[in-house]
């Protein structure tokens, strides 16, 4: 029986392995509609940049951006971005790691009053 290539050691690296999961874990849920999923592999191969669109049965969307590194044989994800919305388009979460505005805001605020 041919080995998976997805999750063989030698002919894949941790990141794209990493990827191909999360294509195959997408690809195999049954609460998934459809799906719209691109890749980009950074030049050393030990980048990866995933976005894409996940529409679920109930017509709910799920965006998703990631991006992850590879070092020591292991995955760290630097950024994430997963918004998902009701199939109207309405926010129902958003979870990333992006700073926030609010935060800049409030700083700002404090040095404008340091300065009067």
């Amino acid at each position: 029986m041919a080995q998976d290539t997805i999750c063989h050691p030698i002919n894949s690296s941790v990141i794209k392995r990493f990827v191909g999961n999360l294509e195959k874990a997408i690809a195999s849920s049954s609460v998934v509609l459809s799906s719209s999923i691109q890749k980009h592999f950074g030049p050393d191969g030990k980048t990866a940049f995933v976005k894409g669109q996940i529409i679920f049965m109930n017509a709910s969307i799920l965006e998703v951006a990631i991006f992850a590194t590879e070092f020591n044989k292991t995955i760290s994800i630097e950024k994430y971005r997963f918004y998902y919305m009701d199939n109207q388009g309405q926010m129902l979460f958003r979870y990333d790691n992006a700073p926030h505005i609010t935060n800049y805001l409030c700083i700002l605020t404090i040095n404008t009053h340091l300065k009067k």
